[in-house]
């Protein structure tokens, strides 16, 4: 492959060699790669424009079809980003070769995060501007940024200013550049919230929820307006989610508009809308008096007509947050709910059981005495592996269902590994339950984030992989307890527990449930993941829009 003949006296010899070069990148990019770097640098200098398209052609076979290629040539794409850019305007072929080249580097900046981190500055300013180039670029930043959206937080004014003025491309960046430029959100907030409200497919709720989780008390004079929009055919679940946010942390908002909510949960909407407005319902049940004079019975009433298994469980543990602070409020529905913990459905089941435990004085301690059981039934059984597995075995569903109940308010990683053993912490990947189309987190590509308390969450990983929820990786032994006592044995100090008296310890208390959540609400998990009870696990928040 020689770029020299680009440069030759006769015009078409130069074409001729354009296209030569295109042939040979295609018949073997791996063999064009150690050329790409010149073959960008061609963009920078060659003199006939309509050559532009045929070169970028050619730099796009090796860049679609040899992995990495596009990292190592990275300095090359930037100038030659930088080149095709200047010259944009000079001929419709330029446009071209740069309209080519943004769409090419789409793939490689989803995979590579130093590469996106280097070459979305430019894109960004690139978006900013007008006309298909422009157009193509912010769709490929919209994609590229979802993981890294801090790249775009010295350009947020231009981003906002786009996104208000009907640049749709990039709305879907709001709710993961907002924790890092949120002075430039805040600062405006009227005019975002406005917009955020007027947005038809979700994408505004996610902002205004992703706000909500810090500065409540910003979205919370625009609780009538957020009302208003749970009645929307597309958008309504999404904006329920901010309803029930507030409902946490202003709930005094929320209050003047309760007959509202209790309106949109007897409707017809999706069940997962309903859900969702049933937690904002017992949340704001927790005021007790009068308020859960309305609030319990109206709960109890949806249970009543809960169209889905997944739907009656959810509805059962908010009327069970509604009624914590005074159980008693449970007993007149208690004939109810006992039948519901006879229901043929694991998870309907024991949803019950843990409304009746809180009713009959156990609450939080009896669910922890319940996971304590389990944990030490594991533990007698561990003097022989095979005693162990074969309680696994006998006692699967007692497990599923523990599993079930925590995994509701500490998310359980899909799997584990220990690439940060050197620094004793262990991995965690998460994936989304509901993942389908353009999910932040599938399996794929999980959510990622390291602990140095490994051996707690070594303790849920012993039952998560035991029953098959979680798997350890890379898999190096096909049998869970075995792998788990491998990660164990290879973390502990010389002079700590062996595996089985780590084995026989107690399982996670509250307090230590608790810590864990907050070391996932310092790695920014909840600002991504929501819990569904459709899924019956943790969705991402791009998902549970779409949914």
């Amino acid at each position: 492959m020689n770029v020299d003949d680009l440069f030759g006296d006769d015009p078409r010899a130069r074409l001729k060699a354009a296209v030569e070069l295109a042939r040979t990148a295609g018949d073997d990019p791996a063999a064009a790669e150690p050329h790409l770097p010149a073959l960008l640098g061609v963009l920078q200098s060659v003199p006939d424009p309509q050559l532009a398209p045929i070169v970028v052609g050619a730099a796009s076979w090796v860049l679609t079809r040899v992995p990495g290629s596009a990292t190592r040539a990275a300095g090359a794409l930037e100038a030659a980003l930088a080149a095709l850019v200047e010259r944009a305007d000079e001929d419709d072929a330029w446009g071209q070769a740069l309209l080519s080249l943004v769409a090419t580097l789409h793939g490689p900046l989803m995979t590579d995060g130093a590469l996106a981190e280097r070459l979305l500055p430019s894109l960004v300013s690139l978006a900013l501007g007008d006309g298909d180039e422009a157009a193509m670029a912010r769709g490929v930043v919209a994609t590229a940024s979802i993981q890294r959206p801090a790249v775009l937080a010295p350009f947020v004014s231009e981003v906002l200013t786009l996104v208000i003025a009907g640049r749709s491309e990039l709305v879907g960046t709001l709710a993961g550049l907002y924790p890092h430029a949120r002075e430039a959100f805040e600062a405006d907030i009227d005019r975002v919230a406005a917009f955020a409200l007027g947005e038809p497919h979700g994408a505004g709720a996610a902002l205004l929820l992703a706000i909500a989780k810090r500065r409540s008390d910003l979205i919370a004079p625009h609780i009538e307006a957020l009302v208003a929009r749970l009645d929307d055919s597309i958008g309504g679940a999404a904006f329920a989610s901010v309803v029930a946010e507030l409902a946490a942390e202003q709930p005094e908002s929320v209050l003047p508009h309760l007959d509202a909510i209790l309106a949109a949960v007897r409707g017809s909407g999706p069940s997962g809308q309903r859900i969702i407005l049933a937690d904002a319902l017992g949340r704001i049940g927790r005021r007790g008096g009068a308020i859960a004079d309305v609030v319990v019975p109206a709960l109890v009433a949806l249970l009543e007509h809960a169209g889905e298994d997944h739907e009656r469980a959810a509805t059962l543990m908010h009327l069970r947050n509604a009624c914590e602070p005074e159980p008693e409020r449970l007993a007149p529905h208690a004939e109810r709910i006992r039948a519901l913990a006879e229901d043929p459905v694991m998870h309907v089941r024991e949803a019950a059981k843990a409304v009746l435990a809180l009713l009959e004085g156990g609450g939080d301690e009896a669910i922890e005495r319940r996971l304590a059981e389990v944990e030490a039934r594991i533990a007698q059984a561990e003097d022989a592996v095979s005693e162990l597995r074969r309680y696994v075995d006998d006692n699967l569903e007692a497990m599923n269902a523990m599993l079930a109940t925590l995994g509701q308010r500490l998310p359980i990683p899909a799997s584990f590994s220990s690439e940060g053993l050197v620094r004793r912490t262990i991995v965690l990947h998460f994936v989304c339950a509901g993942a389908e189309g353009a999910c932040l987190f599938p399996e794929d590509r999980p959510f990622r984030t390291e602990s140095k308390t490994w051996n707690r969450w070594l303790k849920i990983a012993l039952s998560a992989c035991l029953v098959g929820r979680s798997v350890l990786a890379p898999t190096i032994v096909e049998d869970a307890i075995d792998g788990v006592k491998g990660m164990y044995d290879a973390y502990r100090e010389r002079d700590g527990d062996d595996f089985a008296t780590y084995v026989r310890e107690p399982f996670l208390t509250s307090a230590e449930q608790d810590r864990l959540i907050e070391q996932l609400r310092a790695a920014r998990f909840f600002d991504v993941f929501g819990f569904d009870a459709r899924a019956k696990g943790w969705v991402c928040t791009l998902c549970r829009t779409a949914e």
